[in-house]
C-alpha cells in the first residue's frame, strides 16, 4: 500500500477524534473510528465514521504496531527517522 500525500508531499492524515470496539461473533474484533476528514470538519464537530472487523491476529498484530510507533513517537523524531 502507499500512503496518500498531500500537496506539499507530506503524508495526509485525519484526526482522529474516537473509536469503539466490539467482539463480533465471539471470533472477530470490529472496530469502529471516528475522524475528521479536514481542518474545517474538525472546527464545525462534523465526525464522519468507519467500521472495520480484524482477526484476532491482526487486532493483536495492529496493536503491538501501533504500540511500538506510540513508544517511538513519544521519545522524539531521531535523525534517521523522515520527516512530516
Amino acid at each position: 500500500m502507499d500512503w496518500k500525500l498531500d500537496s506539499n508531499g507530506n503524508i495526509a492524515v485525519c484526526p482522529v477524534g474516537g473509536w469503539q470496539t466490539a467482539l463480533v461473533g465471539g471470533m472477530a474484533l470490529a472496530i469502529r473510528l471516528g475522524f475528521y476528514r479536514s481542518e474545517e470538519a474538525l472546527l464545525r464537530g462534523e465526525m464522519d465514521e468507519e467500521q472495520f472487523v480484524l482477526t484476532p491476529a491482526q487486532a493483536l498484530e495492529l496493536a503491538d504496531v501501533l504500540r511500538s510507533g506510540a513508544e517511538k513517537a513519544m521519545t522524539g523524531p531521531s535523525s534517521q527517522t523522515p520527516q512530516n
